[in-house]
Parts: C-alpha cells; structure tokens; sequence
C-alpha cells in the first residue's frame, strides 16, 4: 500500500454502502461491523458492504471496538454487548459497570495470552474504568462481572471527564481524558486470567499505570501521562446524564509498527514516538478545525505510514489523511504532509470512520442516510488501466 493509491482514492467515486444512520464501525479482516441509530448492530461484507447480519438493542450504543471475531458495544445505560462474527451473531450480555448507570464512553479490546480470550476495558460517562474477560471458545460466553480498574493518574481526579481507550502495545492501553493521556499495563492480568473462566469477585485487577505525572507535565518515564498540545477539552466539564445517547468518538490511536500513539483533542492531534523520553513532549501536534473526534494510526501492515483525522463540528469536512512516516526520525510538525481528504456522505452531521489496509468507510451519523467506501487499491488500479488506454 502507497499513500499515493488514497490520493486516488480520494479523486475518484466512494462505492456507496447500503447502511444508512452509521454512528460507529469497526473493519475486522473480511467483515465489517457498525453500529446505528436506534440501537441496530449490522455485520457486513468489509469489501461489498452486503449485509450479512443484524442485532437489535433496546438502547443507544455509545462506543464499540473489535479484536478479531469479537465485537463488543456499550450502550448509554453502561452495559456492554459481546458479538462473535464467527459465531451466530447474538448478543450474550455483559454486566454493568460496577458503582453505578452511567453510559459507555469507549472501549477497548485486548487479546487474551493464548488466543481463545479477549479482554474488554471499558470506560463509562463517570469516569469509572473496568474490565472483563470475553471468552471466544465456547460461544456464546456467559454473562461476566466487570472487575474495577485503578484511576488514571492524570493530576488526580479526573473531574468527571470521559475516558477514551485505545488498544496499546501487548498487556497496555492508552486512556486520555481532560487534556492528559496515560498507559495502563494489564499484562499481569492478561496473563493470571486468560485460561480462567472466571474473572474476580471483587477488588481491582492487577495492573498498573506507568509512570506518573501532572496534567502540566509532559510524556513521564517514557511512557505515562501525556499533555495534549493546545488541548483543555472536557476539564471541569461534569458527565453527561446516565441515559444520554451520546455521539461515537473514537480519538486515541496506536500504531505498533511505527511505535506512534495519537491523541486528538479540540483543534489538533498530537503525535507521541513511545521510544522516546516524554520530557520532550509530542514530536508533533496536527491541526485540524473542530475536535478530533476520530483518530486512526496505521497499523503497519502496509507500511503505508499515514494518521486519518475526522473532526467533529457544524459542517464536518470528512475524513483528513497525512503522512506520517518521516516523523519517528524527524520529530517536526514539518515531517507530518497532508496527502488527501476523503469526503464525508451528504449530509453528514458526526463523521465515522474505520480504516483497514487500503480500506476506509465512512459513515455520516444518526441522521445521514448514506455511508461511503474508499478504497486506495481499486482505484489505484483503475487509474493504472485508465492510462493504458
């Protein structure tokens, strides 16, 4: 994969998906899994869009991630919905979070040490952070209680703001909230849990954040807490109400293969190289008009190096793609070049977006009633038979 094939991408025609109100959506190998308004869960063909499966919830799903077969959704009642797209596509339900009602905000998914589990890491509108164990073999799994977490240590308290999760390096996940950004290692417990059927009765997880530091400070002990460039977004702000359907976000990313976390806030994403001491803080920071409310870092398969921004706003402008391969060695905002913007559905009011390989769908949100695919490949190929002609 070239970023040049989403330069193509984005001067050619998106194939339209038949999957209209599209608030969130994961991509996973073949399949594609979205959530829309209403509470619907659709299982789709990742390359036609051809509908393969559908699930009814009763409330609005809030946040979604995928691992594999495993889709897991909370709703804004803050209980979570396992899905195996290997499997029948049921939802065997996963308890509420412990200390209260309050809605999903994110989710992350880990795999479990020896395959056959996946750990789920949940953050509610509350604050609380918790976790449990989704076993993949038998399907459907019972019904589990989410264990506690340990708070984040971002300058204490986090004043209520939303939590956002982001699947990190093997046992790790980033968590930002209020303007600060942290990595929890749970690799003691995915280590200690993953052949167990059962999770703990009570108490937290083992597990520990690394390193510490104020919300002032910059990247702590080569990876801890993390100050967003520009960014007070949530600090001070109160949790929104238990049942509040809230808009989809996901704004924090990893890329294991070129060692990059991305963070977006309102009016920019900052890029953090993990190798590095994080005194230095970001080795750069993108901007971007509204809030980054969508954020994706190349996973590496394809080497293509690029970070995909979708920021939220009155009149969303799509999805934003740049490279960001030169960035590990440069450590300048100069190293991080826009390559192409992949247009948002008409009509669009909170811009969705998963990005797999050269694959990207885009959704509009609860009232927009298209969602669109790119893909860099396809149309780096026609452009190549467009020219021999």
């Amino acid at each position: 994969l070239s970023l040049d094939e989403w330069r193509h991408a984005a001067a050619g025609r998106p194939k339209e998906l038949p999957l209209p109100s599209m608030t969130a959506v994961c991509l996973s190998g073949e399949c594609g899994v979205s959530t829309h308004a209403g509470g619907l869960v659709r299982l789709w063909g990742a390359t036609t869009g051809r509908r393969l499966a559908a699930h009814q919830q009763r409330i609005e799903l809030t946040a979604c991630a995928a691992c594999g077969p495993i889709f897991v959704a909370g709703d804004a009642a803050g209980a979570l919905h396992a899905y195996n797209t290997d499997a029948e596509f049921g939802a065997p339900r996963v308890s509420r979070s412990p200390g209260g009602e309050a809605g999903v905000r994110s989710v992350a998914l880990l795999p479990g040490a020896n395959g056959g589990s996946v750990f789920a890491l949940c953050a509610s509108l509350d604050g609380l952070l918790s976790a449990s164990l989704v076993q993949v073999e038998p399907w459907p799994t019972a019904p589990l209680p989410r264990a506690r977490l340990p708070a984040p240590p971002i300058g204490g308290d986090t004043g209520g703001c939303p939590l956002h999760l982001a699947a990190g390096p093997p046992g790790g996940v980033f968590c930002a909230a209020g303007g600060a950004v942290a990595m929890l290692d749970i690799e003691v417990a995915a280590t200690a849990w993953s052949g167990q059927t059962s999770w703990p009765d009570a108490g937290a997880v083992p597990c520990s954040w690394r390193g510490a530091a104020s919300r002032g400070a910059g990247l702590a002990a080569s990876m801890g807490a993390m100050r967003l460039a520009g960014s007070a977004a949530g600090e001070g702000a109160g949790a929104p109400a238990a049942a509040e359907a809230i808009a989809p976000s996901r704004p924090v990313s990893y890329s294991p293969f070129w060692r990059l976390a991305a963070a977006g806030s309102d009016g920019a994403v900052s890029l953090w190289d993990v190798r590095c001491n994080g005194e230095r803080g970001p080795a750069a920071s993108v901007s971007c008009e509204g809030s980054a409310a969508w954020v994706h870092l190349d996973e590496g398969g394809g080497m293509a190096g690029h970070l995909a921004v979708a920021a939220s706003g009155e009149s969303p402008r799509g999805v934003e793609v740049y490279d960001v391969r030169r960035l590990p060695r440069a450590r300048d905002a100069a190293a991080v070049r826009s390559v192409a913007r992949m247009a948002a559905p008409p009509a669009a009011v909170e811009v969705c977006f998963a990005a797999l390989g050269s694959t990207l769908v885009v959704g509009g949100g609860a009232t927009c009633a298209a969602s669109w695919r790119y893909c860099g490949a396809v149309a780096a190929a026609d452009a190549g038979e467009e020219e021999e002609e």
